[in-house]
């Protein structure tokens, strides 16, 4: 797939399914990202990765995550 089919193709996930996610793939998704460009090579971000029902629901209704 080149980057225009990527571009044209996107999509918004709206619905999830309830199926774990491989930690082979969180973590070279983590990878992939950590090698995004960022002002004067920043890299401003963080992540927290939890499979927790209820840490995911209290990030969700955190107010400063959504700002």
């Amino acid at each position: 797939m080149d980057i225009m089919e990527d571009i044209f193709c996107r999509r918004s996930v709206r619905k999830y399914e309830n199926k774990p996610i491989l930690d082979d793939d969180i973590f070279e998704t983590i990878k992939a990202v950590s090698f995004a460009p960022s002002g004067k090579n920043n890299q401003p971000w963080s992540f927290l990765i939890t499979s927790n029902k209820d840490d995911i629901n209290m990030i969700s209704n955190c107010s400063i995550c959504s700002e």
